[in-house]
């Protein structure tokens, strides 16, 4: 489980606050994988800098994915990396208050114009 302070320091380096289904959510499982689409996704992490092996375990954490991806043009911007294969992306973009995350879950693809709605929040992504 990841503590809430290294939660928030993802939130300040991204310059936005979670919806609070997400912190609970990342919060008890910190990594590991979901279905979509058929495929295995890999959750992004929060960075946990515990010891050396929770830091090799989260070391492509939603931060630096996040800073990764925002480079592209197609990128909702905003937007959070939360899940990845290959170079598409499961992701949380800002309601109108730019720095608050919406809860819902949306696909997106480097080579799309527009991403698209997948879930309601990360809980359902987790039952699809």
């Amino acid at each position: 489980m990841i503590d809430a302070a290294r939660i928030k320091n993802a939130e300040d380096g991204l310059g936005v606050t979670f919806p609070p289904v997400y912190r609970a959510w990342i919060r008890t499982r910190n990594g590991g994988t979901v279905r979509f689409k058929d495929e295995t996704w890999t959750v992004n992490p929060i960075f946990d800098d515990t010891d050396r092996q929770t830091m090799r375990k989260t070391a492509s954490h939603v931060v630096a994915d996040t800073s990764f991806v925002r480079n592209y043009p197609t990128f909702p911007k905003g937007g959070v990396s939360i899940a990845q294969l290959n170079v598409s992306r499961l992701v949380l973009v800002p309601k109108a208050d730019a720095s608050q995350l919406g809860e819902q879950v949306y696909y997106w693809d480097p080579d799309s114009d527009e991403p698209e709605l997948v879930a309601d929040d990360v809980i359902a992504l987790d039952r699809r």
